[in-house]
């Protein structure tokens, strides 16, 4: 079920070829929530599920009210304190965060998709989760290309430069392209490397002007081919202030790639499986991933083949889907008086 209109990147038809079927909402963001409200709890007294399980701040408000018709489930993607004020301004941020809080806490199973952000929300707000990690297609990002890397870098029109980094993601506050831009421009290896910027948003126009006249840095908008970005590339950046666990990291690694990240939480969780597969930086200061940038002699041959090793054995959609799977059984299982209490932290 989905409250907007599908973008350009929608995977809608895949799932329906797949055989299910999708009931399409029409929601202009917060507007008409309580009319479509309405639509989706009558499509739930039809379908009669056993399961409603959201993901987001509508769907989880939504999901809020129909705790006595299914089992609820949430999956908590984001901190509740940042992403959001980051994204839309205090104000309206700081709404978001109380409506989802009100709203998870009405949903009989909360499930955060990182163990970090799992110890936020039990310290901060008392609520107990489950926690299972996203997952990556490792047939889809598996590393393996029927091109050279020369033949990608001419397909994606980009130089043929003897180091390439790149990144990806909504150009936003929290992910703080600037920071990369910055320290790319100003270190040694950005005079004979090249950079790439894979995603679109609010910062895209600012970011171009910044660095207007670099031959060295591109943007690509938003791609339906990551894939061939990534298997064209040396180097994965994130700069992130805050996420829940990035997939854009997890694809990264997933195609052998080392990864540079900021120091937080989420990227600390990723590399503390095999803090060989990549390095953090401080991200205070732009002199910090400067001097990263610089000394790369963390990487050998076999940092991309940690890096691959910590997908496989920790953030596979095998490993995510049996866990969810087994989340599903349990409770489904339960009485009405034990629904809800997962094991206290």
């Amino acid at each position: 079920m989905t409250l907007s209109p599908e973008g350009s990147d929608s995977l809608a038809s895949t799932v329906q070829d797949a055989g299910f079927k999708i009931y399409f909402g029409n929601c202009d963001r917060l507007r008409g929530l309580y009319s479509v409200r309405r639509h989706i709890l009558a499509v739930i007294d039809q379908f009669q599920p056993d399961i409603t399980h959201s993901h987001g701040v509508r769907p989880d408000i939504i999901n809020a009210f129909v705790n006595n018709k299914t089992v609820t489930f949430s999956t908590i993607h984001n901190s509740l304190n940042g992403v959001y004020k980051l994204k839309y301004g205090k104000l309206t941020g700081e709404m978001m965060d109380i409506l989802q809080l009100a709203a998870i806490k009405r949903i009989r199973y909360p499930v955060a998709c990182a163990k970090t952000l799992a110890e936020e929300l039990k310290s901060n707000y008392g609520i107990n989760t489950a926690i299972v990690s996203n997952g990556i297609d490792l047939s889809v990002f598996n590393g393996t290309s029927t091109k050279t890397k020369k033949e990608l870098l001419i397909e994606l029109n980009l130089p043929d430069a003897s180091l390439v980094f790149v990144t990806s993601g909504a150009l936003t506050a929290w992910k703080d392209p600037f920071l990369i831009m910055n320290a790319f421009t100003a270190s040694a290896i950005g005079k004979k490397a090249v950079l790439v910027i894979c995603g679109d948003g609010p910062l895209r126009e600012a970011c171009q002007k910044q660095v207007a006249g670099n031959p060295r840095i591109y943007f690509t908008g938003n791609v339906c081919n990551i894939k061939s970005y990534l298997m064209a590339a040396d180097y994965f950046i994130s700069a992130s202030k805050i996420e829940g666990l990035p997939n854009a990291v997890l694809e990264a690694m997933a195609c052998y790639l080392p990864v540079i990240l900021s120091d937080i939480p989420a990227h600390r969780e990723i590399l503390a499986y095999d803090y060989r597969a990549g390095i953090l930086f401080d991200q205070a200061h732009s002199e910090n991933l400067i001097r990263t940038l610089d000394n790369l002699d963390f990487i050998t041959s076999d940092t991309g083949l940690y890096a691959r090793k910590v997908i496989k054995n920790h953030f596979s959609k095998e490993i995510m889907t049996g866990k969810y799977a087994a989340l599903y059984e349990m409770a489904c299982s339960q009485s009405d008086r034990e629904r809800g209490l997962w094991p206290k932290a």
